[in-house]
């Protein structure tokens, strides 16, 4: 995996920024049109529609994971599509296969998923409804060929307890050698414990990523 310098990065990411507004703007329309209780990702905050400058660094973070991926990515909880947007932007024109679990119950998740179908048309994605817990599991259980295939599993949301512990299991199946598992809300200490267990296990190594705040994630690579 290429050495992440940090301010490169960040640059590099500031440089995407007429492009990127573009799709956000676009993500925007789907979501006022929706009139439906906005929840918070890697833009915003829960019950906003302004950008949350506090999360510069994690969005810096997804773009460097995109530039990261090959052949197979992931993500868990796509709401808005913000932090799907941003790996995707990241990933430049690779053909890529994109898996995405998420309860599609705002009303603005599956227009959302749409537009970025309708715009990366180098990436083939699956868009999976339902809870993770059920049908993170069944997909991984139905689809065993593609373990130690993805190059990224982004665990986006606030998933705790068993869900959470069931969804990193299932990330870990499908991580390569070389893999990012990027895990959200770890301002939670259960939430950045459950991740300091996979790091003490020996197979995980923290992915020496930026900082980040409000709400934070980590990232770890898989040995």
């Amino acid at each position: 995996m290429a050495a992440f310098d940090h301010q490169a990065i960040q640059d590099e990411y500031v440089s995407t920024f007429p492009v990127r507004d573009l799709h956000i703007d676009e993500l925007k329309n789907a979501i006022l049109y929706s009139n439906d209780f906005v929840e918070g990702g890697a833009f915003y905050n829960n019950g906003q529609l302004h950008e949350n400058l506090c999360q510069f660094t994690k969005q810096a973070n997804l773009y460097w994971a995109g530039k990261q991926a090959t052949g197979n990515i992931c993500e868990v909880g796509f709401g808005t599509g913000h932090s799907s947007l941003l790996m995707l932007l990241g990933t430049g024109d690779k053909a890529l296969n994109f898996t995405i679990f998420d309860l599609v119950e705002r009303g603005y998740s599956r227009p959302c998923f749409t537009y970025l179908e309708s715009k990366f048309k180098n990436v083939s994605f699956e868009l999976v409804a339902g809870d993770s817990f059920t049908t993170f599991t069944e997909w991984v259980q139905n689809n065993s060929a593609k373990a130690a295939t993805y190059s990224v599993v982004n665990i986006d949301g606030m998933q705790r307890g068993h869900v959470l512990e069931s969804d990193m299991r299932n990330a870990d199946i499908l991580l390569k050698s070389g893999g990012l598992m990027i895990v959200n809300h770890t301002q939670y200490g259960d939430i950045s414990g459950a991740v300091d267990d996979y790091v003490a296990t020996g197979k995980y190594t923290d992915a020496g990523v930026i900082r980040t705040w409000d709400p934070p994630h980590r990232v770890i690579q898989k040995v």
